[in-house]
Formats: C-alpha cells, sequence, structure tokens
C-alpha cells in the first residue's frame, strides 16, 4: 500500500468580540510531484460566541470537504487553489519567511507573511492579510523557543461578509514547540488597532505532517 503523507493544520484565535474562532484543515496528499501537491481533505470552522454584527464568514459552524492543490512557484511563494463545500471555494497566492541572526549580541528574528485569497462566492475581490514581526529568539531548551516581538498586522477585505479592514500594532510573546514533524505555538498580545480600543487577543497553532 502506497504511503499517503496527512497534513494537519489547525489555528484557534481569542478575540473578545467574537470569543474564540478556530479553523483547521486535514488533507491527504494523493499526488505530488517536484514542487504540485493534490490534495483531498476537510476544513472545519467553529465559533464559540455568536453577536448579531458578526462576519457572514464565521455566522455558523461548518465542516467542509476539500478538493485543491498546491503549487510552490518560487522559493516562499506559492498558489493555493481549493473547492470547497458550503461555497466557500478560494484561489490565491501566500508568501513568507523568517531570518534568524544576530546582533548586538542579540538573538535576533525577522519574520513575515502575506496571503491573498479570492473566495467567488463572496466577491470577486481578494482578501489579503500580512504581517512583520520582528524579535528576539530565546532557545530555552532542544525543542523549544521563546519569542518577545513587536508585529505590524493588515488585513484588507472587500466585502463586511468576510471581514473587516484592520490596521494593528502589536506586542507579544510566543513559545513554540518543535518536533521533527510536527510543531505547536501559543502567542499571546495587545493588539492596538487603529479603530478601536486596545486589547489582548491569544492564538494557538498546530501543524505537522504525518
Amino acid at each position: 500500500m502506497a504511503f499517503v503523507p496527512v497534513e494537519i493544520y489547525s489555528e484557534t484565535t481569542y478575540v473578545p468580540q467574537y470569543g474564540l474562532l478556530t479553523e483547521s484543515q486535514l488533507r491527504f496528499v494523493v499526488a505530488s510531484k517536484d514542487k504540485l501537491a493534490l490534495y483531498v481533505g476537510a476544513a472545519l470552522q467553529r465559533q464559540d460566541k455568536t453577536i448579531s454584527s458578526q462576519d457572514d464568514l464565521y455566522e455558523k459552524n461548518r465542516v467542509m470537504a476539500v478538493v485543491g492543490g498546491r503549487w510552490v512557484i518560487w522559493k516562499n511563494l506559492g498558489l493555493i487553489l481549493e473547492a470547497r463545500t458550503e461555497e466557500r471555494s478560494r484561489g490565491g497566492l501566500y508568501v513568507g519567511d523568517i531570518w534568524q541572526y544576530s546582533a548586538a549580541g542579540l538573538p535576533l528574528f525577522t519574520e513575515f507573511y502575506v496571503e491573498s485569497f479570492v473566495l467567488p462566492s463572496f466577491h470577486n475581490d481578494p482578501v489579503s492579510t500580512g504581517w512583520l514581526k520582528q524579535g528576539l529568539r530565546y532557545q530555552l531548551a532542544e525543542r523549544f523557543l521563546l519569542d518577545p516581538y513587536l508585529e505590524l498586522y493588515a488585513r484588507r477585505s472587500p466585502s463586511p461578509d468576510l471581514g473587516r479592514n484592520t490596521d494593528q500594532g502589536r506586542i507579544g510573546l510566543r513559545g513554540i514547540y518543535l518536533r521533527e514533524n510536527w510543531s505547536v505555538a501559543a502567542m499571546f498580545y495587545q493588539s492596538y488597532p487603529t479603530d478601536e480600543a486596545p486589547h489582548e487577543e491569544a492564538l494557538l497553532v498546530f501543524g505537522g505532517t504525518f
């Protein structure tokens, strides 16, 4: 029997006005060659709290079947195309990287990530999200990293149904536990949006290939 790699990615965010938001993905990679991978699986969206003004994207709990493909175009630049049930099909680009280095005897890192996805059932223009982190990286144990950081975060949406536009500055702390094929990270940060009062948020991320 051929081995079928399984990819799992899940993030749970605590945002005061939304409660806990969970987005998880399970992918069975059925074919891969060079920089192209084809997969089937499922995606989950779950919210533990509802309010009258919430975004339609999180208006209810959802479990979606997914058929998709991923192509690494160049280095860390990639393209994802996914057919999803519940009218959540999407396609778009992503790019990100992290650099670790020392300056003045301090263990530093710089990290960025940008993604832009179109959800054609909602709008023909993309939802774009990006952030830039600058911080210190301490290795407290063989597999455990601790990152105090400053962050600039931005999100642009063509429709309120897909979330609001926001620009934020953040001060945070991230802990990362690393294994050979998977990792888990927990982030706690103070957010300073330009359009609302400062507030605390938290994020838990798990990802791996098995």
